[in-house]
């Protein structure tokens, strides 16, 4: 398994962002997740899923987990959570009420 900081340096780079990126979809000071980064400091629980959230991944791939070591559905629902934080909240409105209507059309 890999270390909280490689796993959190590699995701930022694929997924092309910076830690101020992530500290401002977190909340978590921008000076912490640099020691986070660099290794000087292993986060609890709790902001290992506040960073997750903020790149659209599975806390487990932060937690050392490989990627393919996670299901399909898991990485998706992780993806489509992180570009549903970037949408206004007009399309975040329009989305739920799609959800709505396929889920009506189910039943």
């Amino acid at each position: 398994m890999r270390t909280f900081a490689e796993q959190f340096t590699e995701i930022l780079a694929k997924k092309g962002l910076t830690v101020a990126d992530v500290a401002r979809r977190s909340g978590i000071d921008q000076g912490t997740l640099h020691h986070y980064r660099k290794g000087d400091y292993e986060p609890k629980r709790e902001r290992i899923k506040a960073i997750a959230k903020a790149l659209g991944v599975d806390p487990r791939l932060l937690s050392g987990y490989e990627e393919d070591e996670l299901t399909e559905a898991e990485s998706l629902r992780a993806e489509l959570i992180s570009k549903i934080q970037l949408m206004d909240d007009a399309t975040v409105t329009v989305l739920n009420q799609l959800a709505d209507s396929i889920l009506a059309q189910r039943q």
